[in-house]
């Protein structure tokens, strides 16, 4: 497929965020497992029986190379009317 380099861009940050939500998905699931003294590994290996289920595996996955400076793209990005701006806010408390 070709497309232009914007849209590549956007493609790459959008395949990066999905994959950030499902580690903090998978690291969700380990918090309320081990509140509830629930397997993680044995739950995440039972859902992901399911074809349309794959749940990642807890821990940081993240910290690589290619992700510096991806922030400040999103930061580019100006939030629609009534969002909140979080690097603007937390900038405010520093």
């Amino acid at each position: 497929m070709v497309t232009n380099s914007r849209t590549a861009e956007m493609c790459k940050l959008t395949e990066n965020s999905f994959r950030d939500v499902n580690i903090a998905f998978a690291n969700e699931l380990s918090l309320i497992c081990a509140d509830q003294g629930i397997n993680v590994w044995e739950l995440i290996s039972l859902a992901n029986r399911h074809p349309r289920v794959n749940i990642l595996q807890p821990g940081s996955g993240r910290g690589r190379p290619l992700y510096r400076g991806r922030p400040m793209v999103y930061r580019r990005a100006k939030p629609g009317p009534g969002a909140p701006d979080p690097y603007r806010a937390r900038s405010e408390r520093q």
